[in-house]
């Protein structure tokens, strides 16, 4: 990333300096064109910006969507209809994390669910629903803020887990949903 930054700011000093050197400029005042270190000068710092903008985010904005997409793998994705059939139908403990792409805070968490999925992946359902595509389901739970993590048991949200958390809160918001109703006491 470095090299590129350099060649950037050498390919901008040199463009600037021949502005500088061929640029007419009569006033003195132009900054590309006043003379050709002036140009140089210009040009390097434009040459610096725009490989900045182009290579430095561009590094971060590719790992970034690298972890997200094989995090994505490791944790299904679902839709309405799979959330309907399998979250409130489906007669398993379900946490699902309402989540956005753009989102930093959802991005750390990412790896967060996809290792409660390995682990949790038998006895509960693991899912995430990406608020974007799907803001009907989000006004519906009244996700306002994300990440926003929701264990339902019995098709009922039971916990509620909103921002970024320690995964100790999320395995244990899932624990507490996967104890055996049978041992709770009933209301006779």
């Amino acid at each position: 990333m470095i090299i590129k930054i350099a060649l950037g700011i050498l390919a901008g000093a040199v463009l600037g300096g021949l502005l500088g050197y061929y640029g007419k400029c009569t006033s003195g005042t132009c900054p590309l064109t006043a003379n050709p270190y002036r140009g140089a000068l210009y040009g390097g710092l434009l040459g610096l910006l725009l490989s900045w903008s182009l290579f430095g985010s561009m590094g971060n904005r590719g790992a970034d969507n690298t972890s997200t997409t094989e995090n994505h793998h490791m944790t299904r994705q679902i839709n309405e209809t799979e959330f309907q059939n399998e979250v409130l139908n489906g007669g398993k403990v379900a946490l699902v994390d309402f989540y956005a792409d753009w989102c930093g805070p959802c991005r750390a968490l990412a790896p967060t669910i996809a290792s409660l999925a390995a682990s949790y992946g038998d006895r509960a359902l693991i899912a995430k629903i990406d608020v974007d595509k799907h803001p009907d389901l989000a006004g519906q739970y009244r996700i306002q803020g994300i990440p926003a993590v929701l264990v339902f048991k019995n098709g009922q949200v039971v916990n509620r887990l909103i921002g970024l958390q320690d995964r100790r809160q999320y395995e244990q918001a899932l624990e507490e949903a996967l104890k055996d109703t049978a041992q709770l006491p009933t209301g006779s």
